[in-house]
């Protein structure tokens, strides 16, 4: 084992040790306590991930724009080319 590793063991040995000496009760708040402290990182966590996920999701397209053609786009039958939609229907006289 590395230096480390043997101080991370000792840690862990020392941790251990002041748990088994806890009464059970202050166990039982001491576990609750790490449980709600872990799931509340992994809710944080979670939450960037879906966050990054929405960003990427909604970001527009990096790649180069489509070439726009150099002619207008021919009408459609029955469109006058010089307004946005068919020819207005004539009045009824």
């Amino acid at each position: 084992m590395d230096m480390n590793q043997n101080r991370d063991k000792e840690q862990y040995e020392r941790a251990r040790s002041e748990f088994d000496r806890l009464r059970g009760e202050d166990k039982a708040v001491f576990l609750l306590e790490a449980t709600v402290a872990s799931v509340a990182r992994g809710v944080e966590t979670l939450g960037r991930q879906v966050a990054e996920a929405l960003e990427n999701a909604f970001r527009p397209p990096q790649s180069e724009p489509a070439s726009q053609p150099d002619h207008p786009a021919a009408p459609f039958a029955g469109e006058d080319p010089g307004t946005l939609g068919p020819d207005p229907v004539p009045p009824v006289a």
